[in-house]
């Protein structure tokens, strides 16, 4: 019975799904603890009397706790994790800007413990974003997808007069020398007859009238939302090939989406199966 097969199919994705947080959480609590590290030897600089090294001190052993449960496998609370690891992150990170403002920390110190900090934020947004596709998505890409068929039946039943076509009457003309904005096209011959009926005007295609350009993207929106895009591929098919996703982003050079996934990877969202150009990729 086929409800029979997706209770099993069920049944293993949420194995492989647990098998993927324990990665992701021995990744993640390794690199807290390095990072609990080098804030006790940083903070060894700072005064006894000084709030900010006993504050970055409690932060860096919380940021160890709070890593250990997803490590440990704790899927009833990883949601909460998760949001508390970020929030760790982001005060470490406030708490380090001032500090290198105000002197205490030396530059050295501070570009990097802010890029492996700004690192873990990242990987914990990238598992957030991928936990969060897996509970979200129930129809495929295809589910609303009309048959080839069905579309040229009614193709052929469109009446002549259909609504893809637009008098002239109404159509904006470009803008050029000696012409107001939003001048209608009306050439000499139509001004200088009177009574001409509307209906003999030649219909113009709406594809024909100007297109307002498409506003620009920030980076940082297109590329998670990029890799929205692709977590939810994996997820419908299960396993997939660099030429598989690229068929879904043609706007998208194939370096770049072989980067993201290596990026996806290292940080413990997905994992890679097979090696060069046999290699798939899978949910961690």
């Amino acid at each position: 019975m086929d409800y029979k097969k997706d209770i099993k199919d069920n049944a293993v994705m949420s194995h492989s799904n647990q098998g993927g947080m324990e990665v992701f959480g021995i990744r993640t609590s390794k690199k807290c603890e390095r990072l609990a590290t080098a804030i006790y030897l940083v903070t060894n600089f700072l005064s006894d009397t000084e709030p900010m090294r006993s504050r970055l001190r409690t932060l860096s052993l919380e940021l160890v706790r709070d890593a250990s449960f997803i490590k440990n496998g704790s899927q009833t609370v990883e949601a909460n994790v998760l949001e508390s690891l970020r929030s760790n992150v982001t005060e470490t990170l406030s708490l380090f800007e001032l500090a290198f403002v105000a002197g205490l920390v030396s530059e050295m110190n501070f570009v990097i413990l802010k890029r492996e900090y700004a690192s873990l934020r990242d990987s914990i947004d990238i598992k957030k974003a991928s936990r969060e596709s897996r509970t979200d998505t129930i129809l495929g890409d295809n589910f609303f997808g009309t048959p080839n068929q069905e579309i040229r039946s009614d193709l052929k039943n469109l009446s002549p007069r259909s609504d893809l076509y637009i008098s002239s009457a109404t159509t904006t003309a470009p803008f050029s020398k000696g012409h107001s904005i939003g001048q209608t096209n009306t050439s000499m011959s139509d001004r200088n007859t009177k009574g001409q009926s509307v209906a003999s005007r030649q219909a113009v295609p709406l594809t024909m009238l100007a297109q307002t350009p498409k506003p620009k993207i920030p980076n940082s929106v297109t590329k998670e939302a990029r890799r929205s895009r692709i977590l939810k591929l994996i997820k419908d098919n299960r396993e997939v090939t660099i030429k598989d996703i690229v068929m879904h982003f043609p706007d998208v050079s194939e370096k770049t989406i072989q980067r993201e996934l290596v990026a996806m990877s290292d940080s413990g969202v997905l994992k890679k199966i097979g090696d060069r150009r046999w290699s798939r990729y899978a949910l961690a």
